[in-house]
This record gives C-alpha cells, sequence and structure tokens, in this order.
C-alpha cells in the first residue's frame, strides 16, 4: 500500500503478510527521528498511524526532516524554477543535459556583419586573390 501523504515526513506505514496473517509495519526513520530508526508491526492501520502520532507527539511536534532547500543550501526559487523545468522536459532530457544544450546554443551566436563590414571583408579577399573591385 503506498505511503499516506498525511504522515509526517520520515515515517511511513506498510501492509505486509505472514503466514496469512495480514498486518501493519510502521516505520520511523532518522529523518523523522534525529538518529537511528524504528519500526513496530499493528494489526490494524488506524493503531499505526496512531503510533506514528504518538511519536510525533512525544518528539514535540518536530521531526528532524531538514527542507531540501536548507539541506543543499540552494534557493527556494531555484527549488521552483527546477520542478518546472522537470515538467515541462517530462523525462526527456535531465535538467543538466537541458542546461548544457542551452549553454552550447548560447555559445554558438550568430555573428552578423553590418553592410559596410560585409564589403570591406569582401573587398579585403579580392585583393588578397588578386582581383579587382
Amino acid at each position: 500500500m503506498p505511503r499516506k501523504k498525511t504522515l509526517p515526513t520520515g515515517s511511513g506505514i506498510s501492509e505486509e503478510r505472514y503466514k496469512g496473517t495480514t498486518f501493519f509495519r510502521a516505520r520511523l526513520s532518522p529523518v523523522f527521528l534525529g538518529e537511528g530508526s524504528k519500526k513496530k508491526a499493528f494489526p490494524k492501520r488506524a493503531e499505526a498511524e496512531a503510533w506514528i502520532f504518538e511519536e510525533l507527539r512525544n518528539l514535540k511536534g518536530k521531526t528532524n526532516a531538514i527542507p531540501i532547500a536548507e539541506k543543499w543550501d540552494i534557493p527556494v526559487a531555484s527549488i521552483a524554477d527546477a520542478t518546472v523545468a522537470l515538467g515541462i522536459l517530462g523525462g526527456r532530457a535531465s535538467l543538466v543535459a537541458a542546461a548544457q544544450a542551452w549553454v552550447n546554443f548560447l555559445g554558438t551566436e550568430k555573428k552578423t556583419k553590418t553592410m559596410a563590414e560585409a564589403i570591406d571583408a569582401l573587398r579585403i579577399e579580392q585583393k588578397a586573390e588578386g582581383l579587382g573591385e
């Protein structure tokens, strides 16, 4: 059974079977506890959820989950941009590959000459080849 989104970060419940008996295993990760982990089996999912929230109350409501922005020292706006960019890419390429392609594209800027510069360049080429104007 997929993790319920109502559970605190770093906790989870899975439905398991042993010798025909179904039970629910609740897990608390180091993200939830700070260090170490805990797991416990319950006959009903509601009991497993109650245990998780009781452990949360014992921690005084503060899990040790560090927001990704703080963990990686990335501005929250950059994380939002990356999320949008990944949605635009739709799995076609990694964000790194897309950024590299963009940098390559910017590096190959077309430099256009003015008409006067083009005429001067043509005259220089004609002189080099020994041609007249």
